[in-house]
């Protein structure tokens, strides 16, 4: 089963971090890949109604499809699409998948071919009405009698016909001409409720715009939250941890929507989290002037950040009277300290200072050195704070060609503080030069000359785009630096875990035949970027990437491979827990005919049985369990045989019979009665099962 785990932490990688756009780049086979994928399309016949959608990409359309980057040519060729296929039929025949418990992960590992969409539909965009649930997904090569049969471990159906299978509280449609299973969830569901549904299509839906901003594909990654709709359930905290949930309530009383997306824009991967927030409060403390970068550095620069971050004195002004409003007059005082250090330390009015600069602050490394920029907003204002920056007594202003320095000293120490005297002889100095729209700084002058006769060259906004497909409208912060060989390792840490998932499904791949980056013509040197944005009414964090996330380590083929390492030492022992947990609730089932014999064994003689032989009870279970019956409580021991978690382990159910309804207590959880009132006692004081792989019902509180 271990490897089977293994496998599951490869697809989920790929799926978590890869998204696809619907073009080539070129050199793929276009009619190869619709064997292993599928379109999106319920996005595109849900109602106006629809407050919350979900879209998770199937595993092996997502090792193939096109993506609209340059990797694209790796992942669409013919030996590695002919490759995937091969993989894909060893999988589905592991005989690990062949059990009944494990046949919905057979079916999505041989059948699952389109995204998997999830939609919440609330009429009227009341969250508090009825909702439905639609749900579509593509499993060609399947029938109704196996998909019902998969199903009957997750949500058993009540009846099954030719294309229909029904279940409490849910209606399913499956097409076995082309795979499409159309499943609607919700009270009083049935053909002509989803008819209707799927009839009422949107002109426009309320995500289009937050999804062609964060994924433009329609085919990857992608969650988006009505949260003004779903306010009042929110608010309920029925769901929410005690931990989170202020946090929670108070961005959907504040936030529109909520976007989370893994996917691509403008031919880049992007990672992003968009928070629609016209009334949110932070929003009103950052500068609303638009940001661009007209500078230009010495060639490609070798990294660039920014932090547009100084408001204006108007906004300056409008921060300590919201300030004021939101948390009362003591936080607002600071607004006023602020402006007292800066003419304290500097001799420079704050109003001055902001008028003067801003909002732009940028750091960068090219080929003449490492230096800040500043954007101006007033000449003037600059040429005032510069002449009150002169008349301090310890700084002095002067010129080296067309480069300005000014040196500042330590204010003149105590008398009798020698070590401080000597000290105070340091002087800190700032070189510059004036650039127009930008005041370019650098701790020395030399840097600052190499630039001019360097002559820049390069802009910045034009690189960005280039490489990041980014406009610097709305980024508060950004860091942007290039990356190398990252697509090329990115392929070969690929191969090299087909050949490991080869020799795990026994499927034989020829990993010699797949073709080298050489060959593909992948590209040496791509580009990372991670960065806020923040409008008037809309906050997001955008990771971009050329190939996958790890793209911010480096894209080194050890940044791949701790990327999954790390993901593996989260994924596998989740699993084992999982298996653990599993086992318990299924010997926790096999005791419900024996607590029904001891049940009634003591209504009808009024007597505590002595042991479960004595009333015909089997106490030997499945695996080697066994069941014990000792002083009034129900005692499940795990074999020693077990997986380590439970092997050895006991697991106690106490009861009361005589007095109302018979009750049964599980484990670590808290009776509902009071602990005199069970036969046998506490079933906590006998139960040796860590809290993590017990059933809910079973649970200590709070767990």
């Amino acid at each position: 089963m271990l490897r089977t785990a293994v496998i599951g932490t490869f697809c989920f990688a790929l799926i978590a971090c890869s998204p696809k756009p619907t073009t080539a780049l070129g050199g793929g086979s276009a009619s190869a890949e619709p064997r292993l994928s599928a379109a999106a399309t319920l996005q595109e016949r849900l109602p106006a109604d629809t407050i919350g959608y979900l879209r998770l990409p199937s595993p092996f359309g997502t090792f193939i499809a096109t993506r609209n980057r340059t990797l694209d040519r790796a992942r669409t060729s013919p030996e590695h699409i002919a490759a995937i296929e091969k993989l894909q039929q060893s999988i589905a025949k592991l005989p690990e998948l062949l059990t009944a418990q494990t046949a919905p992960v057979k079916i999505a590992l041989a059948h699952w071919r389109s995204p998997l969409e999830i939609a919440y539909v609330a009429p009227g965009r009341a969250a508090m009405a009825p909702p439905k649930i639609v749900l579509r997904v593509m499993l060609p090569g399947l029938n109704t009698k196996a998909l019902a049969e998969a199903l009957q471990g997750i949500a058993p159906p009540t009846s099954t016909g030719p294309s229909e299978i029904i279940g409490p509280n849910y209606f399913a449609r499956f097409n076995e001409k082309d795979g499409e299973l159309l499943v609607l969830a919700g009270e009083g569901v049935n053909a002509e409720g989803l008819d209707k549904l799927l009839a009422n299509t949107a002109k426009e839906l309320p995500f289009a715009a937050a999804q062609e901003r964060n994924e433009q594909s329609k085919q990857s990654l992608f969650l988006w939250a009505d949260l003004s709709a779903l306010q009042p359930i929110i608010a309920g905290g029925s769901m929410l941890s005690k931990e989170f949930a202020p946090l929670i309530n108070r961005l959907a009383l504040e936030g529109k929507s909520l976007t989370i997306a893994a996917g691509t824009v403008a031919g880049k991967g992007r990672l992003s989290l968009e928070l629609d927030a016209t009334q949110g409060k932070l929003l009103h403390y950052l500068p609303r002037e638009s940001k661009t970068w007209n500078i230009s550095t010495v060639g490609a620069p070798d990294y660039f950040m920014s932090a547009s971050l100084l408001p204006s004195p108007t906004e300056w002004q409008e921060m300590a009277t919201q300030v004021k409003s939101d948390f009362g007059p003591e936080p607002a005082k600071l607004f006023a300290s602020a402006s007292t250090e800066l003419r304290k330390h500097l001799g420079v009015s704050l109003d001055d200072f902001l008028a003067a600069l801003g909002p732009d602050i940028g750091f960068f490394s090219d080929a003449a050195g490492s230096f800040f920029a500043v954007r101006m907003r007033d000449k003037a204002a600059w040429a005032r704070v510069l002449e009150q920056i002169n008349a301090l007594p310890n700084s002095k202003l002067k010129q080296s060609g067309s480069v300005n320095l000014i040196q500042l000293r330590m204010d003149p120490p105590e008398p009798s503080d020698e070590t401080a005297k000597f000290l105070a002889r340091l002087t800190t100095t700032l070189a510059w030069v004036d650039e127009g729209e930008y005041l370019v700084f650098s701790g020395l002058p030399q840097p600052l000359r190499d630039r001019a006769r360097l002559k820049p060259d390069t802009k910045v906004s034009d690189w960005l785009m280039a490489t990041q497909g980014h406009r610097a409208s709305q980024t508060l912060l950004g860091a942007f630096g290039p990356t190398r060989d990252v697509q090329r390792n990115t392929w070969y840490a690929w191969i090299g875990a087909l050949a490991a998932l080869s020799d795990l499904t026994n499927a034989e791949l020829d990993i010699a035949q797949l073709p080298s980056a050489e060959e593909l013509g992948l590209p040496r040197d791509g580009s990372v970027g991670l960065e806020w944005q923040a409008s008037a009414d809309r906050m997001s964090f955008v990771l971009g990437y050329d190939a996958t996330p790890v793209d911010l380590l480096g894209g080194s083929p050890v940044a791949v491979v701790a990327g999954a390492g790390i993901l593996a030492a989260v994924a596998i022992p989740a699993y084992q827990d999982y298996k653990v947990r599993a086992i318990v609730s299924a010997a926790l089932a096999e005791t419900a005919a024996a607590k029904t014999v001891l049940i009634e064994s003591m209504v009808s003689t009024n007597e505590i049985p002595d042991e479960l032989a004595s009333l015909g009870v089997e106490e030997t279970l499945s695996e080697g369990h066994q069941l014990r019956w000792e002083n009034g409580m129900l005692l499940i021991g795990f074999a020693e045989s077990a997986p380590s978690g439970v092997a050895g382990k006991q697991l106690a159910l106490g009861v009361r019979w005589n007095e109302g309804s018979p009750l049964w207590v599980c484990g670590l959880a808290e009776p509902n009665v009071s602990v005199e009132e069970l036969i046998g006692g506490n079933p906590a004081e006998h139960t040796t099962l860590e809290n993590k792989y017990l059933p809910s019902s079973c649970r200590a509180p709070g767990a």
